[in-house]
């Protein structure tokens, strides 16, 4: 029996996660204020362990009377018996619109046997940390949130074990409210508005009181996000609430000076959410609704994000946001830290080809300067003042249709295709990742990256033959999925992705223990960013910094500095409200816009 013991403790079995999960006895963590929380050991290799710490509460559970209100954590929830791990509910959301953002089947792939549950009470997160002692000032810590445009998404499918492992860091993955319940508000201070980054917050002041429990060290406290969860780092960066509290920031295809970071101020939306649930004291009402068809029944009735609650709610409460990004950054009203952040090659290549047919060749020189002039206008508010200011769309349209206009020789359907793409990543996300890091860099270091290698291993993404590196195509290689040990789904990887994805975790891991992510012993150089002479790493089978032939700079300028000149140019006021003064009106705007937009364009190119 003495003979049998040892060889039992090295026994596993198939885990949820994409490891298996050993039993020998579970690592136990008294966490300070809360209680005693047996984790879990998983092999990321087969002499390597991750310790996992899932499903701790960092907040009271947001039902009943604390619906729409900020997390409450004083006191933190707490328990008497050992708590043992395991995963709790994502925030509510729409199941299918989830599995739509599920990209890589993350879901399918940790989860095989169940789905995952979806809960008014989510306010978890998760602690994944290398097996072992950890060094004297305590392991780095990345604390990363989640994307799914504020609206879906878990940190479930977030599993961070062997980044973890490899890179001798620890990785904390909260959940925050989303949709209505994470972003509603009433206006007037009752329900302030954004629940969802207050719960980040929430998260932020965790780590910093309980951290140490685990062996990490809160000196040392990298926030990090892909999508909506980068949007939200750059918005701790500029909010007051945050400060202090991170010593770093890494932001993966998304920024807070994006057009779709701010959403509208809901004023008009309220009203009609109490009218359609036919209540009269608004707040009581509405936190007696189901969370189910609260849900709903508000999906649609407001594009639910971040709001500017400094400028249009009447909090009695510091705002989480005094005003607008951009403004607070040109004010230099940010958190001063070192900041990595990056993009795709061709960022919205997999929305787009939902509704393109593999096998289409209709995309022609028609269709691309179609949706170019279209999509220019995205971002482009209407003058509040209809009456006497004018907005000449089509002035817009042609200015970026003019730009980007497609060569005069016969383009076939995938050069279209990709320039379409290459388009959308300079507009949506390469120019305000541009933008901020010239704000951002005259005080610390900045690196920036575009993520261009394409994933050659199959059954990983839907990846058409035309794309290269769309969003989610960098989540493989730093989320070190060769090493998964999933025996659900196995994949057979690539030896090439492989590589790649030790470099890339590398990077990312450099950069959460010393803020830099260059790899000095393998020769590796990764210049800071300098708004002088603007370069990037470009993540490819080989890395390098790019140069004019690979980052198409002028695009970037183009966006950041020449189309706010256009649609200022295409915005004209008068106090003159004739009828027949504005139909003449219109077309002298157009005769003046058509001269100044070509003497500006002389100028500028």
């Amino acid at each position: 029996m003495c003979l049998l013991q040892p060889l039992l403790l090295l026994l596993t079995t198939p885990s949820v996660w994409g490891a298996r999960v050993t039993v020998r006895e579970a690592p136990r963590v008294q966490i300070s204020s809360q209680g005693l929380l047996a984790g879990r050991e998983v092999f990321v290799t087969r002499t390597q362990r991750a310790r996992q710490y899932l499903g701790i509460p960092f907040a009271q559970p947001p039902v009943g009377p604390l619906r729409f209100a900020p997390p409450a954590t004083s006191p933190l929830p707490s328990w008497d018996d050992v708590r043992n791990s395991s995963f709790q509910p994502a925030c509510m959301q729409d199941r299918d619109r989830f599995e739509d953002h599920d990209k890589l089947r993350l879901e399918s792939k940790l989860f095989p046997d169940e789905r995952i549950e979806f809960n008014e009470d989510c306010l978890y997160l998760n602690v994944f940390s290398p097996d072992g002692n950890p060094p004297n000032e305590g392991w780095p810590i990345l604390l990363w949130f989640h994307s799914g445009d504020f609206k879906v998404g878990a940190p479930h499918i977030w599993d961070f074990s062997v980044f973890a492992v490899k890179q001798k860091v620890i990785v904390v993955t909260p959940a925050y409210r989303l949709n209505v319940f994470g972003f509603f508000t009433t206006l007037d201070g009752m329900a302030p508005g954004n629940s969802g980054l207050l719960d980040q917050v929430a998260a932020l002041d965790w780590v910093q009181q309980q951290i140490r429990d685990f062996g990490g060290n809160p000196d040392k406290v990298v926030i990090g996000g892909h999508g909506a969860g980068a949007v939200s780092v750059g918005l701790h960066l500029v909010s007051p609430l945050s400060q202090g509290k991170f010593s770093a920031a890494l932001q993966m295809s998304g920024g807070p000076l994006m057009t779709s970071a701010i959403k509208s101020h809901q004023r008009g939306i309220v009203a009609d959410i109490g009218d359609n649930f036919g209540c009269d004291e608004l707040l009581i009402c509405l936190r007696k609704i189901s969370p189910l068809i609260l849900l709903i029944q508000t999906g649609t009735a407001a594009d639910w994000g971040p709001v500017v609650d400094g400028l249009y709610v009447n909090n009695t409460a510091e705002a989480f946001l005094p005003a607008h990004p951009l403004v607070l950054f040109m004010e230099q009203r940010f958190t001063k830290v070192p900041l990595m952040a990056g993009y795709t090659d061709m960022e919205d290549a997999l929305e787009f080809s939902k509704h393109d047919s593999p096998d289409s060749n209709d995309f022609d020189k028609e269709s691309f300067n179609t949706l170019i002039g279209d999509s220019a206008l995205d971002g482009v508010s209407e003058p509040e003042d209809n009456e006497t200011c004018y907005l000449d769309k089509t002035f817009i349209r042609d200015s970026v249709s003019f730009f980007y206009n497609s060569d005069p020789n016969n383009l076939d359907d995938v050069l279209l295709k990709q320039k379409y793409m290459y388009y959308m990543t300079e507009k949506k996300y390469g120019a305000s990742i541009f933008n901020q890091s010239f704000y951002m860099s005259n005080f610390k270091q900045i690196f920036l990256y575009r993520f261009d290698y394409r994933l050659k291993t199959m059954g990983v993404l839907d990846l058409q033959d035309w794309m290269t590196s769309p969003q989610f195509g960098e989540i493989p290689f730093v989320f070190g999925m060769p090493y998964w040990t999933s025996v659900s789904s196995p994949i057979i990887w690539n030896s090439a992705d492989k590589k790649v994805a030790d470099s890339v975790m590398g990077f990312w891991g450099n950069f959460t223990k010393s803020f830099n992510p260059a790899q000095h012993g393998r020769n590796i150089k990764w210049e800071p960013y300098n708004p002088d002479m603007p370069s990037v790493m470009i993540l490819d089978k080989v890395f390098n910094m790019s140069d004019p032939a690979t980052i198409n700079y002028k695009a970037l300028t183009f966006w950041n500095e020449y189309f706010p000149k256009v649609v200022r140019i295409a915005t004209q006021c008068c106090n003159m409200t004739n009828q027949s003064y504005k139909i003449d009106r219109t077309l002298t705007y157009r005769l003046f816009s058509v001269y100044t937009f070509y003497t500006l364009l002389a100028i500028f190119l």
